[in-house]
């Protein structure tokens, strides 16, 4: 059963990865066929729904940076002398660790005000959607760790 939950683990995150290149690869293919003259879908103002989606980018980036630092300095339940928060956060995951998300995550920000800035919109859209899976990663997590604290807590009534 173990085993299963660590190849469960690394499969979420191969999905994630594999869907978060998609997204990168599909903006670059959509900006390209601008550039030819191919529109599939027009949109008035881009620049402003392309600003728009940088600025929320950049408010749950640093949203998701702040709470897993204050999640993890003040958790201090531990097992076997090893932190739960520490387990769940930087051992556990096989590639996707929050250090590696955060630094992801803050690094395809920095990529979304470059082309934003360049003016490769279709590329700052698909770029904010890959962010997305990164924080949904995040969340799952998390998630596991709640609800493994849940059984445990009515395994002990």
């Amino acid at each position: 059963m173990k085993d299963w939950r660590n190849r469960k683990s690394t499969y979420i995150e191969g999905i994630v990865i594999t869907a978060c290149v998609i997204c990168l690869i599909l903006g670059i293919i959509f900006d390209i066929q601008v550039h030819f003259g191919i529109v599939i879908h027009y949109v008035e103002n881009l620049e402003d729904y392309s600003l728009t989606l940088l600025q929320i980018q950049a408010a749950v980036s640093t949203l998701t940076l702040s709470i897993i630092a204050l999640i993890t300095g003040y958790a201090s339940e531990t097992y076997m002398g090893i932190s739960l928060t520490k387990f769940y956060l930087f051992i556990r995951p096989k590639v996707l660790k929050q250090d590696r998300i955060v630094f992801c995550a803050l690094l395809l920000l920095l990529a979304n005000s470059i082309m934003h800035l360049w003016g490769h919109y279709n590329v700052v859209i698909f770029i904010f959607v890959a962010t997305f899976f990164l924080i949904f990663i995040t969340n799952l997590s998390w998630r596991d760790q709640i609800i493994r604290k849940k059984r445990r807590y009515f395994r002990n009534l």
